[in-house]
């Protein structure tokens, strides 16, 4: 429901958990394994959210913008498929972490009605 903690639900149940992001993706093409297990995921909180949009603190366009930027490759968070991958590319300091930017503009998807 907060924003805080649905990007701390992401990273812990699906970035720490080891999900195969890049795999999933297609980053850069592995179409065998491509799937959009998590595209999937955000459409149902995305589902959720339109039925009870005052139970959440962000917008479907926070939804949205994070969907469009999973798929940008702009951002380390979701470019590996897990933690071991990630440290080998020292993703923390080659990459902006996609939280860091969208927190930056935290006001533009916090919702009013919540």
């Amino acid at each position: 429901r907060f924003i805080s903690l649905f990007q701390v639900l992401i990273e812990k149940e699906w970035i720490s958990f080891g999900h195969r992001f890049r795999d999933r993706l297609g980053h850069p093409t592995c179409p065998s394994q491509r799937s959009p297990i998590f595209l999937q995921f955000l459409d149902c909180v995305w589902q959720v959210h339109k039925q009870f949009p005052s139970a959440f603190q962000f917008t479907a366009n926070y939804l949205l913008k994070l969907a469009d930027h999973v798929n940008s490759q702009w951002f380390g968070n979701f470019l590996y498929n897990n933690v071991q991958e990630r440290h080998h590319a020292f993703i923390t300091r080659t990459t902006v972490s996609l939280w860091s930017h969208l927190n930056a503009v935290k006001d533009n998807y916090t919702n009013s009605i919540y």
